[in-house]
């Protein structure tokens, strides 16, 4: 029961992109650079590709991580398991490009 209350609370948590960001849009994908320094742990820049820029784009502050998840299966036709592992798996490999709202 404790490892099912866990994982809704991942599902629950509402991140936005963190400040101190420089974005580029770039052919299909998006281009990311930290000016912060706050972030200067971070990668130095960071280029998504399709897929990761329409993930970073639903880092608004709105969308849940279960929201995201819905949307990456039915946006890329996945099911919902793989693009809620995919998705767990890219939010981690973000350092701290993004911040938990809750």
């Amino acid at each position: 029961m404790l490892q099912t209350n866990k994982i809704n609370d991942i599902f629950s948590i509402r991140y936005t992109q963190s400040a101190g960001l420089i974005t580029q849009k770039a052919n299909d994908g998006l281009i990311i650079v930290p000016i912060s320094d706050q972030l200067k742990h971070a990668k130095s820049i960071v280029a998504l590709k399709q897929v990761g820029a329409f993930i970073w784009e639903q880092f608004n502050g709105q969308n849940t991580v279960a929201d995201i998840s819905e949307l990456i299966s039915q946006h890329y036709d996945i099911d919902q398991v793989t693009a809620s592992n995919d998705l767990l798996e890219f939010i981690e490999s973000l350092d701290n490009l993004i911040t938990p709202l809750n």
